[in-house]
């Protein structure tokens, strides 16, 4: 997925499809991104999905390359359960983002809390790890040991 930005300067030799998810506010962005489609003499296909605020950007662009674009029309009830499930999906994802944030700040609140009693955060991390890996260890060599008395009686 590119943008103006990703793509500016870049030549990207096989081009099939542009697809604009939203249409660009100036006629000479659109010609730019859809002109990809159609290097040293090749075809392509540019699709734009437009809603009913577009229409005067649509206008201004056919205005632009002096052709009248395509329509074509989508099943309405369609379109609304895919809106419907972008929509969960980017809810899911935002959900994921706050709490991936939540736990940055919480990582950075216990190194700080280690500095101020002047304890390095990297050593107690490597002695929280070597702990738990000692702990594993132990529970596995009980585990094996229970193991080992229970075969010998039988």
């Amino acid at each position: 997925m590119y943008n103006n930005t990703h793509c500016s300067g870049l030549d990207i030799p096989a081009v099939e499809l542009v697809l604009n998810h939203t249409v660009p506010s100036n006629p000479k962005d659109y010609i730019h991104r859809v002109g990809r489609t159609a290097r040293a003499g090749r075809g392509g296909t540019a699709i734009s999905l437009v809603t009913p605020y577009d229409i005067r950007l649509v206008h201004a662009i056919e205005d632009a390359i002096n052709t009248k674009l395509s329509e074509y029309k989508v099943d309405d009830k369609e379109i609304v359960n895919i809106m419907t499930q972008v929509s969960v999906t980017r809810g899911e994802a935002e959900i994921q983002l706050d709490e991936l944030k939540f736990n940055e700040r919480k990582l950075i609140n216990k190194r700080k809390r280690l500095i101020l009693e002047g304890k390095d955060p990297d050593e107690e991390e490597e002695k929280k790890k070597q702990y738990l890996k000692d702990r594993h260890r132990k529970r596995k060599n009980r585990i094996n040991d229970k193991i080992e008395e229970v075969s010998s009686q039988l």
